[in-house]
């Protein structure tokens, strides 16, 4: 009882956050409620400018509302940028947020990385849809130690648990292609880097720093069953920055914000 109440504390704060933040409130309240019975893709337009276009994940949902209300404060945290940043986007599902650090930034550059080549598909979509593709690049790939072949494996659960590894293990997925970090980056140098991909985070870090790279801040969700966090948490200090643990609904996914010191 005490959940179902919960619950509905929620719904009812996205709906009155989307009446005053979202031009189509209306429409978009109708999807959620009809939604996993009947899946009506859609383009949410929101009063800041931006449009996000909902495909037949419900996961699209839980994203825009984090992007806009629920984790405003983790994807977009209060750091001083570079006039013109280049943001590194890993595990950029749909573009959402992509869009969304586009929109903040608007002199900014973008890389989105998303190996699921459907997923890719609507982040141009959406990044198209908002007049952005001029600043943006998709990479279809996921990060990793070294560039070749790899598989997709696709959660039971929902396209949040999808994961990049070498090999299938019997589990549902497909081929995709695995690149190192340097490969994506290509001599570029981030100042923003997001990193929110099933253990991307202890794949991605290393390599970073090995490359010499310093970004003035990273925002980062560490998933704790790929790794160890403490042993993370002392390499990012071990290259100068500091840290800030924010809160998070399950206690082994926490948000982490590294500033430059």
């Amino acid at each position: 009882m005490i959940g179902t109440y919960v619950q509905l504390r929620a719904r009812l704060g996205v709906l009155q956050n989307a009446r005053r933040d979202i031009t189509n409130w209306w429409a978009w309240a109708a999807r959620q409620a009809l939604f996993p019975l009947i899946r009506i893709p859609m383009w949410v337009r929101a009063r800041n400018g931006a449009s996000f276009y909902l495909g037949n994940d419900g996961l699209d949902d839980a994203i825009l509302a984090a992007a806009l209300w629920r984790l405003e404060h983790v994807y977009f945290p209060d750091v001083s940028l570079p006039a013109a940043p280049l943001i590194l986007d890993i595990g950029a599902h749909h573009g959402i947020v992509s869009v969304e650090y586009l929109r903040r930034y608007p002199q900014s550059s973008l890389i989105a990385v998303e190996p699921n080549p459907e997923g890719a598909a609507l982040i141009v979509r959406n990044v198209r849809g908002n007049g952005q593709m001029g600043r943006a690049e998709v990479v279809v790939a996921g990060v990793a130690e070294q560039d070749g072949p790899g598989f997709l494996h696709l959660d039971e659960e929902g396209s949040w648990g999808d994961s990049t590894r070498g090999n299938r293990d019997g589990r549902p997925g497909w081929p995709v292609r695995l690149l190192t970090l340097k490969s994506i980056l290509a001599g570029r140098r981030p100042d923003l880097v997001k990193i929110n991909a099933e253990g991307a985070e202890f794949i991605t870090l290393p390599q970073l720093f090995a490359l010499g790279l310093r970004p003035r801040v990273i925002v980062a969700q560490v998933h704790a069953a790929y790794g160890s966090t403490e042993q993370l948490l002392e390499l990012v200090r071990a290259n100068g920055y500091a840290s800030t643990k924010l809160p998070s609904s399950r206690s082994d996914q926490p948000y982490f914000h590294w500033v430059l010191a």
